[in-house]
């Protein structure tokens, strides 16, 4: 949710879309070995399936939008999420909602790169607890990535500049993984429901002022 809209604020947006994804695989492969005895494999699976649907969705919405288009639309998202939250609306997990909420995010993952939001509103109005949430969004995320990875090479193509920009980030990415660790044992759950609603805010506004 945070490294999409700033890349799309520096990069063609479908470099930026494919930079964030291959960081992200990266991550979550990291981090797979430490989250995944909590993981709820079920939830993870049936968003999953989800997620391929909605991705076809996706790189049709990336190949048919211009720049300034696209920019726009994920601030929209961002804000019509933090909108939601702020709603606090409670529903009840169920398979058919998991189902759901993996094809939105599996739309966002391709045409934005940026499969958080759905999962964010999903979870913030269930009770699942925080450590279930990371491990399962990421075992998640490491499937969405890479599937949304596959789709973009076969429909739009994976430039050399991705594959450059995606390799000079992924260093910093273990300064961020070793920061997020810490931030992860201090925080409680809902100071991070606060940071998360906050960064949907502000990035959703700065994406929306940067098409005008």
């Amino acid at each position: 949710v945070l490294a999409t809209p700033f890349l799309l604020m520096l990069l063609h947006p479908v470099t930026a879309i494919q930079v964030n994804i291959i960081i992200s695989i990266f991550i979550s492969f990291v981090m797979l070995p430490e989250i995944k005895k909590e993981c709820d494999s079920g939830m993870a699976f049936r968003m999953s399936s989800g997620a391929v649907f909605g991705g076809v969705g996706g790189v049709l919405l990336v190949i048919s939008f211009a720049e300034e288009t696209i920019r726009l639309y994920a601030g929209i998202v961002l804000l019509f999420s933090a909108a939601l939250v702020c709603y606090k609306s409670k529903v009840k997990q169920t398979n058919r909602r998991d189902i759901a909420t993996g094809t939105a995010s599996g739309l966002l993952t391709t045409s934005l790169g940026m499969p958080g939001p759905p999962l964010l509103l999903y979870f913030a109005s269930t009770n699942i607890s925080k450590s279930i949430l990371r491990s399962t969004t990421l075992i998640y995320f490491l499937f969405a990535y890479s599937a949304s990875l596959i789709m973009h090479a076969v429909v739009v193509g994976v430039g050399l500049s991705s594959l450059f920009y995606a390799l000079l980030l992924i260093p910093f990415s273990f300064f961020g993984i070793y920061i997020g660790k810490i931030i992860y044992k201090v925080l409680s759950q809902k100071v991070l429901k606060s940071i998360n609603l906050l960064i949907l805010v502000v990035t959703g506004v700065m994406l929306v002022l940067s098409v005008f």
